[in-house]
């Protein structure tokens, strides 16, 4: 255990050379992943989405009982 934990740290100090896609790639994951977790944990789970313009509509409710 300590050995494999010693070649990780040596392995951080290394410089390595990364593509732009790759990292706009891991930019964007990293980015929709914060938005699911905020979404997954945030502290409104009742929030509603939309305003429920048809209820209480009362010009033509004499038609939808028929």
């Amino acid at each position: 255990m300590c050995k494999c934990y010693r070649n990780f740290m040596e392995s951080l100090c290394e410089e390595k050379v990364m593509s732009k896609k790759e990292f706009v790639l891991i930019v964007s994951v990293g980015v929709l992943a914060g938005i699911v977790f905020g979404f997954l944990f945030s502290p409104r789970k009742t929030t509603i989405f939309g305003s429920y313009n048809t209820e209480g509509i009362g010009c033509c409710d004499d038609e939808y009982e028929k």
